[in-house]
């Protein structure tokens, strides 16, 4: 093997081990990220609560996938979001919007008295897939969450030029918060056996989170 061949070679395996870094590195934020109890892993053992694990497992799927095309879209347009601080700001105040309303929805779902047990159910595969899209989908905190992450990276010596770059962190991202999205799936089928009126407390908790979201945003755009 000659000298160029072995420096190509060297040059590969470089690349291959930044990339699978920045995997890790990006598997390693997502799930630290989606942790604390939150937007979308409550609601999903919410909607595990309710309709039963398949529907749970279900809404996962379609999480992940919003997780995935977020966390895309962040990465590769990082020159443009980071740049323009008029589009970051249109994010915080449709953030509003969608907290408040979700508050106001899980509000009125406290309204509900009827046993745990006589609510669980059963889903559809595709209503539940669809959740898993919407619930994701409305928090649009994950793009300024993934601009601040590449960013740092980028300060770190990764470039995030390439499209297979891109793609690697997109798919850790989307890995690690399902690992804990299904955790907490699994939470919800524990509870379900447990305990029969953790719907109502749920939906109260989940009220209490999206209007503090909520002020978070408005003093975010005011500050």
């Amino acid at each position: 093997m000659d000298q160029h061949s072995m420096q190509k070679m060297l040059v590969c395996v470089t690349d291959g081990m930044d990339i699978f870094l920045c995997f890790l590195i990006a598997m390693g934020f997502s799930g630290l990220g989606a942790l604390p109890v939150g937007l979308i892993n409550l609601s999903l053992a919410n909607w595990t609560i309710r309709k039963g694990r398949r529907a749970g497992l279900v809404a996962t799927i379609g999480a992940i996938l919003v997780e995935f095309g977020y966390t895309f879209l962040a990465v590769y347009f990082i020159d443009f979001f980071s740049t323009n601080e008029t589009v970051e700001l249109y994010i915080k105040i449709f953030s509003v919007f969608v907290f408040s309303a979700l508050a106001v929805y899980y509000f009125l779902k406290t309204k509900n008295k009827q046993d745990l047990a006589q609510q669980v159910k059963s889903g559809q595969s595709s209503k539940s897939f669809w959740f898993g899209i919407g619930i994701t989908g409305v928090n649009l905190l994950i793009i300024p969450y993934w601009i601040f992450i590449a960013i740092w990276l980028r300060s770190n010596g990764y470039g995030i030029a390439s499209l297979n770059e891109i793609l690697w962190i997109s798919t850790g991202s989307a890995l690690g918060a399902g690992l804990v999205f299904l955790i907490y799936v699994q939470l919800g089928t524990v509870i379900v056996g447990k305990v029969s009126k953790v719907n109502e407390y749920t939906n109260r908790v989940l009220t209490v989170l999206f209007a503090i979201l909520a002020v978070i945003q408005v003093i975010r755009i005011f500050a």
